[in-house]
């Protein structure tokens, strides 16, 4: 014993050392540009979203005196909706080592006593996070994490690099595969290793069994008895897509197994880094301490350290990306009119026509020095209309793909469920150039397209992601089936009572392609307007669906909002932005019909003028 009490000691050393300082490269400013780095987040294990979305637009910083954050602060404007805000992204530079390879425990503890040796390590670790760390998903992704590296196994055939997201569910790893994974899996390809918690009750220590963690322990008997595995539908659903019915955009899958405690389901790592570039120093501050998983691991006889980095690869992170971009520009705009004006007048001139009354304040400001007022909503350009097709089509083609080939229903279609990638592609001539798409008039798109030469250009590549809410359709001709929306947001109006009076159970079955059709509507707008944004009868009917999950008390009555039985989602007047596209508009009114049977089908949805980029001629 008090050889074991010294290693002990030994280990509790190792876990103060301090870890090598990290530097990263920052990508471009161009919507399409990210940093690709292993950082980028390959699934999401968090299936809700409490964001809201304010209207508010603060102008950058004008003045060097602006104080600054500390570097492990993230701004509020890059606070992921599914993750904590003490976090900055780092991500693994080029030639910065991995992890060392295992060795045989033998001079540290006995066969016999390596169980007991784990769970003293485990025991040490969890009491320094419950003094140090409030946040419940962050303690537990950390207790995740160290119990898959200490225990080791199939995820030995990988080199992990850092710990890439975590939410509820579990956490994800950034790692390359060596020659001894799967044959499925390419030796030296980047992977994301994503870890699923098991229910209380199927071989956690923590937290006691529920009455449903029960019933699922009684399942995995049940299976192994009858020498089956049972396995989440989220592993399940993707390895079969994977294998029997792949498409380039839905994530793929190459290898899954579990131990005592929980699943591991490794996929390719997709998504550029797109939120590294907004954050002091340009993401390439050293990261805090709290940003450092650091832990003993018996089997490397080594002190471990990880880095930890919020999730930034999804359509959330590059839309606040792009928008931080957009209120930049105008708040140069609107500084270089002013400061012209200024110029031109020698001094403020209140009663100049053609200037309303806010921008005569913040002319006053700049000539008195102060901040400027925060932009108005309607001078921060929308996204540009090219890019929200090219990530809309890809999405539309994946989903029509899903429901016809692999007959499933995803059931929680939203931006942080999507993957975003910037890669360089070939232009295909004139007719197809990005650079010619904004020609002002005819004669100069035909001077244009005269001297177009080949070249290469960047462009969006995305991918569907996390099926933890996929349901398949049981028999052959069958659609699949829906209870219940992962996302209040997204639900659509067939699911939305059920969502309010039967939070935890659902409602009757529903037509999930059609409720799919609904939620990618939504999506188009968010993608439309900017990230979080949804209308206001959505936003109204998810914090009603939310107070009444919240609710404990059956004497509570939580009224659903109500929908019309038959047209297009109600939509206020502030929900849609007058420069938006009609013919954008169209599609997102056609997608959010009422009733299901009057949505529009994706066929119909690829075949509109808009979709197809032929909105001027549409008009």
């Amino acid at each position: 014993m008090h050889a074991f009490s010294s290693f002990l000691g030994s280990v509790a050393a190792a876990n103060s050392a301090t870890g090598s300082a990290t530097t990263n490269n920052t990508g471009s400013s161009d919507d399409t540009n990210g940093t690709n780095s292993s950082s980028a987040a390959a699934s999401r294990t968090v299936s809700r979203r409490d964001s809201g979305y304010s209207t508010a637009v603060s102008s950058p910083p004008s003045s060097p005196q602006t104080p600054q954050q500390p570097a492990h602060a993230r701004p509020a404007f890059l606070q992921h909706p599914l993750r904590p805000t003490k976090f900055q992204h780092q991500h693994q530079p080029a030639g910065t080592p991995s992890l060392p390879q295992p060795t045989p425990i033998t001079d540290l503890a006995a066969a016999a006593h390596e169980r007991e040796v784990l769970e003293a390590l485990e025991a040490v670790d969890a009491a320094a996070d419950a003094a140090t760390i409030s946040d419940r998903n962050t303690r537990r992704a950390r207790a995740a994490v160290r119990h898959a590296l200490r225990t080791g196994g199939r995820l030995d055939a990988y080199l992990v690099d850092q710990i890439i997201g975590y939410g509820s569910n579990g956490a994800v790893l950034s790692a390359r595969a060596t020659e001894r994974a799967e044959p499925a899996t390419p030796a030296g390809a980047p992977v994301a290793i994503k870890i699923i918690y098991k229910a209380a009750g199927l071989g956690s220590s923590s937290g006691s069994a529920s009455a449903s963690s029960v019933a699922a322990a009684a399942a995995a008997a049940a299976a192994a008895e009858a020498g089956c595995r049972l396995v989440p539908s989220e592993v399940a659903v993707l390895e079969e897509l994977s294998r029997e019915c792949p498409h380039h955009g839905l994530l793929r899958a190459y290898e899954s197994w579990e131990d005592a405690r929980q699943h591991y389901l490794v996929t390719e790592l997709h998504g550029s880094d797109w939120l590294s570039v907004l954050l002091p120093g340009g993401g390439s501050a050293v990261p805090a301490e709290e940003d450092i998983l650091r832990f003993f691991d018996p089997r490397r006889r080594t002190a471990v350290a990880l880095r930890i980095s919020p999730g930034s690869a999804d359509l959330w992170a590059w839309g606040v990306a792009r928008r931080h971009r957009a209120v930049q520009q105008a708040a140069r705009e609107r500084e270089a009119r002013l400061r012209w004006r200024l110029s031109e007048a020698g001094g403020v001139d209140t009663d100049c026509d053609g200037y309303d009354a806010e921008e005569e304040a913040a002319m006053a400001a700049l000539a008195a020095g102060r901040p400027l007022p925060a932009l108005r909503e309607a001078d921060v350009a929308l996204p540009d209309a090219r890019l929200v097709r090219q990530v809309f089509v890809q999405l539309c083609e994946a989903l029509q793909h899903l429901h016809s080939v692999g007959r499933t229903a995803h059931g929680d279609i939203k931006e942080e469920n999507v993957l975003v990638q910037s890669v360089a592609v070939a232009c295909g001539g004139p007719s197809t150039c990005p650079r010619l798409a904004g020609a002002a008039d005819a004669a100069t798109a035909v001077a244009a397209a005269a001297e177009w030469a080949p070249h290469t250009h960047r462009a969006l590549d995305v991918r569907l992601c996390d099926f933890g809410h996929a349901v398949q359709a049981r028999e052959l001709g069958e659609r699949p089936r829906l209870r219940s929306y992962g996302t209040p947001q997204a639900t659509p109006p067939e699911l939305q009572a059920a969502a309010v009076r039967r939070p935890r159970r659902g409602g009757a079955a529903v037509d999930g392609p059609r409720a799919d059709v609904f939620a990618l509507g939504v999506l188009l707008y968010t993608l439309a307007h900017g990230p979080g944004r949804v209308p206001a009868i959505l936003a109204a009917a998810a914090e009603a669906a939310r107070a009444s999950a919240a609710s404990t008390s059956l004497s509570v009555a939580v009224a659903p909002v109500e929908f019309p039985e038959h047209g297009p989602m109600p939509l206020e007047p502030a929900d849609v932005d007058a420069r938006m596209d009609a013919g954008c508009v169209e599609v997102i009114a056609g997608m959010t019909m009422c009733a299901p049977e009057e949505r529009w089908t994706l066929e119909r949805v690829l075949a509109h003028p808009w979709v197809r980029g032929e909105a001027a001629r549409a008009d």
